[in-house]
């Protein structure tokens, strides 16, 4: 049987559902548990986070170098440069407010995913399958900044 070509592949579905376990575990373990594990959770969360974040620009370079149009390049390769730089910050600051900010950050990566896929350089999957995820980065992880906040 073939899947439609909107439909993201299994692997690509599977693994991106796997990649909000961490973020999801340590929403929990700040809800659930005291002080010095909610340290760790919080810190485990931002890191994660931006880690993800600069993922997701790794991804755009690669789309951008694989498939984008070559007047194109260096516009699509500056913005893959932008999640890490951002990422960097919020591992540089650690914070509620950094961590909220890395939230809009994954709303504001749905913009060049859907300007890819509307481009035809991202796979015709790609956005059906970065916008659920996406959502729930940054619905997690601004949970996660209000939870910290609360807590503190």
């Amino acid at each position: 049987m073939i899947a439609s070509a909107k439909l993201p592949p299994r692997a690509a579905l599977l693994l991106g559902a796997a990649g909000l376990l961490p973020t999801l575990a340590a929403l929990g373990v700040l809800l659930l548990a005291r002080r010095p594990e909610q340290d760790i959770a919080f810190r485990a969360a931002a890191t994660y986070g931006a880690v993800i974040l600069s993922f997701l620009g790794g991804a755009w370079w690669g789309l951008a170098a694989a498939r984008g149009h070559p007047r194109d390049l260096a516009w699509w390769l500056g913005l893959a440069v932008l999640p890490s730089l951002a990422a960097w910050g919020v591992v540089f600051a650690l914070t509620p407010l950094a961590v909220a900010v890395l939230s809009g950050l994954f709303l504001a990566a749905l913009w060049v995913d859907r300007e890819l896929a509307r481009r035809f350089v991202a796979p015709p999957w790609w956005l059906s399958m970065r916008l659920p995820l996406s959502l729930c980065m940054a619905g997690l992880h601004m949970m996660i900044a209000v939870v910290r906040v609360v807590r503190a």
